[in-house]
């Protein structure tokens, strides 16, 4: 393989990695069709079949002509697409500990409205416990922004001690 195929390999599955990202490459995969090993290899530069780019790139909203070549509709500064959002647009919140499914898939409208953070730092976790009940009983889904860092009165924070999570206000 020449050093300019190799590269070319490389650039799209850069490509694909930062399209598979934007939606979740667990779900991406499953969207595609695609074996989670399969687009791995892809997105380290493997060859890729011309029917999985088209699904891939259908998948994750961007446009064929940009994942396989660099050019046309792809994804902005922001890792979001640049193709016109449609209905049903979703994003997937993923666990904060590794679990059998990918996370919860909500509408990117109704995440944005009701809680305006950034997509990326949001994790999910099951409460164990009732230390916080009622507000918080045994089996309730919370989503933990783990990007906010600072310490506000009346907030309720997990916080990682000796590697449980404590959900404490």
């Amino acid at each position: 393989m020449s050093d300019d195929h190799a590269r070319l390999l490389r650039e799209r599955g850069e490509r694909l990695r930062q399209a598979a990202q934007s939606i979740g490459i667990t779900h991406a995969a499953k969207a595609a069709g695609v074996p989670y090993t399969t687009l791995r290899d892809y997105m380290n530069g493997s060859e890729m079949k011309l029917s999985a780019v088209a699904s891939l790139a259908r998948a994750c909203g961007v446009s064929l002509d940009w994942l396989a070549f660099g050019v046309g509709v792809g994804l902005d500064a922001d890792g979001e697409s640049s193709a016109p959002v449609r209905g049903g647009h979703q994003v997937v919140i993923p666990w904060l500990s590794p679990q059998p499914d990918e996370g919860l898939r909500v509408g990117k409208s109704w995440l944005e409205a009701a809680l305006p953070r950034d997509p990326a730092t949001l994790r999910l976790i099951n409460v164990s416990g009732d230390a916080m009940a009622p507000t918080l009983r045994e089996g309730d889904l919370v989503i933990v922004d783990t990007g906010a860092r600072t310490v506000q009165g009346g907030a309720i924070f997990a916080l990682r001690v000796e590697g449980d999570i404590l959900l404490r206000r």
